[in-house]
């Protein structure tokens, strides 16, 4: 609770369950958990767990939990990770009332993949991906997820001399309107990225370390 700052009890994902990433549902009571087996959906609103959605992909191995993310009209729920046949870089869609999960999207026609973090654009027609392991942002049409686009690598030189940390992209957000993205480079600096025009903005330097980041809107 954010006005009294009082703890709830915790929520029971059963044992053995480590969590790497969690989505609010933004129209339900919903809190989808990344774990290693799938994603487990919680109502949030009687503490209990459901039975997990089998993605078939395993969690990402950057040190990242940002690796899922919730359509605005709470139907979609996209997930990242590793997958077969060579546990290469993956994204499934999934759709949330039925718990179907497509066919993934890969990237090895441009190199090995891990995708450390996924945002959709504002208007939710664009998937984007912080490919941790090529420094780069793959960019997933939702309308033709099996085509993504060529991916856009990050400006070199966007951390900093103090920073520490590993120089690969660990967050995306995407802000509201035509605010675009923003991308937690891993070294201390954060990137403001067009997805219309796949360019990036100055870096705006941030605390050294910093893997995560979320935008916040003013009325």
């Amino acid at each position: 609770d954010v006005a009294t700052r009082a703890v709830g009890r915790p929520l029971d994902l059963r044992k053995g369950r480590t969590v790497s990433g969690m989505a609010l549902s933004p129209t339900t009571a919903t809190l989808f958990v990344l774990v290693a087996d799938g994603v487990v959906p919680v109502d949030t609103a009687t503490a209990t767990a459901g039975s997990p959605i089998v993605t078939g992909l395993t969690v990402s191995s950057v040190s990242s939990p940002h690796g899922l993310v919730v359509s605005a009209d709470g139907t979609t729920l996209y997930v990242g990770g590793q997958g077969p046949p060579d546990f290469g870089g993956r994204v499934v869609r999934v759709t949330i009332a039925t718990g179907t999960v497509a066919a993934s999207t890969g990237f090895d026609q441009f190199g090995i993949a891990d995708p450390a973090a996924l945002a959709l654009t504002a208007d939710g027609s664009h998937l984007l991906v912080a490919d941790s392991a090529d420094n780069w942002i793959d960019d997933v049409p939702v309308a033709d997820p099996a085509h993504p686009l060529a991916p856009v690598r990050l400006p070199t030189g966007t951390g900093t001399a103090a920073a520490s940390g590993t120089d690969h992209p660990t967050d995306i957000v995407t802000g509201p309107g035509s605010t675009g993205a923003f991308v937690v480079t891993g070294l201390g600096t954060v990137l403001p990225y067009d997805p219309t025009h796949q360019t990036f903005g100055r870096s705006i330097r941030v605390c050294s370390g910093a893997s995560s980041m979320t935008v916040g809107v003013t009325s």
